[in-house]
């Protein structure tokens, strides 16, 4: 019971510290699928504020239509400013097909605006579970 205790207010504390937006995760993710991680951090004069309604306009537009899309999160760990991306898709080529589209998406391109690219680390997973 201790355990279970410390560990809730271990998760308490994280969250009070980093910020944290997501979709709701829909139970195919639970099936294997492919994920993208990426970490950045934001150009200087750039605004949280900024990155996150621009967010919201990516998830509404070209990537909901994209086929095999399941979902985007996005978190950001306060004490060092650097920004967590996670995408999932149904299969890699379905993931890569979206990447190959990056550039003739104009939300896309205004978020390469908003991004430190030499702060950009990316890695790609193949789910398990």
């Amino acid at each position: 019971m201790k355990f279970i205790f410390n560990t809730l207010v271990a998760i308490a504390m994280t969250l009070s510290t980093n910020t944290f937006s997501a979709e709701p995760i829909s139970p195919v993710v639970r099936m294997p699928h492919a994920v993208e991680v990426a970490t950045f951090k934001l150009k200087p004069g750039a605004t949280d504020g900024q990155m996150l309604e621009l967010e919201a306009r990516i998830r509404k537009g070209a990537i909901s239509k994209q086929p095999g899309y399941i979902s985007r999160e996005l978190g950001k760990d306060e004490a060092t400013g650097m920004w967590l991306m996670v995408m999932r898709f149904d299969t890699r080529k379905n993931m890569d097909a979206w990447v190959a589209n990056l550039k003739t998406v104009p939300e896309m391109k205004e978020m390469a605006g908003l991004l430190d690219m030499s702060s950009m680390q990316m890695a790609f997973y193949q789910s398990l579970l």
